[in-house]
């Protein structure tokens, strides 16, 4: 059995109107009669699925088949003298080897369709036991992450920056951590998980309002040195409630917006530049200080740079490790520390470990180092007891 699912079908819908994609479903089930031999039952399952039931369970031919139709989408269709491109993601479920029932061979081929649609789109995939293994590990892994805030499992760490000559603390990144039956799952494994699952909208909340409730305490005790960053992430950032969420949590935890640096991502700028740099101007309006992390990973253009009302660039520790061996990697910390100087705006570099790397920044006039040169990442009870001190 083939699975088949049409890539980005809905936007043509949107675009066009649903009667041009009745056309262009009526054209596609035309190619699939052309490809496949008379032998193939093909249906529609329903919407922009389409399953196709082969007389053959040769891995080879079934191959040939699956090329021949990826060469066919290569072209475009023609519907109402418009040409439109248009590709498709396929799974494949072969019986008995696979599935031994109708339920069981739809269900797999749906996975194997769903593995070629996270390879990439616009391919096919044979069904393979790990997929519903990794599936099932998902499905797990997401219930998890939805009880981990009602659970209590998360909570903040955090981590020092310090100016490059003096050592002074001159601010701290609030950074999240989930402990799971007493082991640390790591931030690159659910905080992705929570951004495809939809669950960051809930996670990010969380992190802002514990983020604020931290900073507004530690001023009333004395001990707040410079501002808290607090990581946004792209889906938060673009919600439709996000500055009215700022809004209130700012009146609901007494913090001022000027204690809090708000930090996102360069790619959280590709998708809609204009609408990022909106948003951003209402929450430097708001009070906010405003940086980028993660700079230099991402593709944006340095012309969105002089537009956005950033205060800092942080730079990646992927250009610090090791800074004194990779010329290269000298080069574009030196380009971004004079491009970020010339703007007049902050510049931090990120995962600094060691003496090395510090004599380079500090010689090419870094503002504030993070990183474990300094200090790691720390629970509140021992954050709290180092600006004590």
């Amino acid at each position: 059995m083939i699975f088949i699912d049409l890539d980005e079908f809905g936007m043509i819908n949107d675009s066009y109107g649903h009667r041009f994609g009745d056309k262009l479903l009526f054209e596609i089930s035309k190619v699939f009669k052309e490809v496949f031999d008379s032998t193939a039952f093909i249906a529609r399952m329903g919407g922009d699925e389409f399953g196709i039931i082969l007389n053959s369970g040769d891995k080879e031919e079934i191959t040939f088949f699956m090329q021949k139709l990826l060469d066919k989408f290569s072209n475009p269709f023609t519907i109402d003298f418009i040409d439109i491109y248009i590709t498709a993601s396929s799974g494949i479920c072969i019986f008995p080897d696979n599935a031994k029932t109708m339920e069981d061979l739809y269900q797999e081929a749906d996975v194997a369709m769903y593995n070629a649609k996270k390879r990439g789109k616009n391919r096919f995939s044979f069904y393979h036991a790990q997929f519903k293994k990794d599936a099932i590990s998902y499905t797990q892994m997401v219930t998890n992450l939805k009880q981990a805030i009602k659970n209590e499992e998360l909570e903040l760490y955090f981590q020092l920056q310090n100016d490059s000559t003096r050592g002074e603390i001159v601010g701290i990144e609030a950074l999240l951590r989930w402990r799971h039956q007493d082991k640390m799952i790591p931030p690159d494994i659910f905080i992705p998980l929570a951004e495809k699952s939809g669950l960051i909208i809930d996670i990010g909340n969380f992190v802002l309002r514990n983020g604020f409730k931290t900073v507004k305490r530690w001023h009333e005790l004395g001990i707040l040195k410079g501002r808290v960053a607090i990581n946004i992430s792209a889906r938060q950032l673009v919600h439709l409630d996000f500055i009215k969420t700022l809004k209130a949590m700012l009146k609901e935890t007494e913090c001022e917006a000027l204690w809090i640096e708000l930090e996102i991502t360069e790619s959280s700028i590709l998708e809609n530049p204009k609408l990022t740099i909106s948003l951003l101007q209402q929450i430097k309006a708001l009070g906010f200080y405003i940086s980028m992390d993660d700079f230099g990973t991402g593709y944006s253009s340095l012309s969105y740079l002089k537009n956005l009302p950033i205060d800092k660039l942080k730079i990646d520790k992927s250009f610090i490790t090791n800074i004194q061996n990779e010329p290269k990697n000298q080069i574009i910390v030196k380009t971004i520390i004079f491009l970020a100087k010339e703007l007049g705006i902050d510049i931090l570099a990120e995962g600094v470990e060691t003496q090395e790397e510090v004599d380079f920044l500090v010689e090419n006039k870094i503002d504030s180092i993070q990183g474990y040169y300094y200090a790691k990442p720390m629970p509140l009870n021992e954050i709290e007891t180092v600006l004590q001190a």
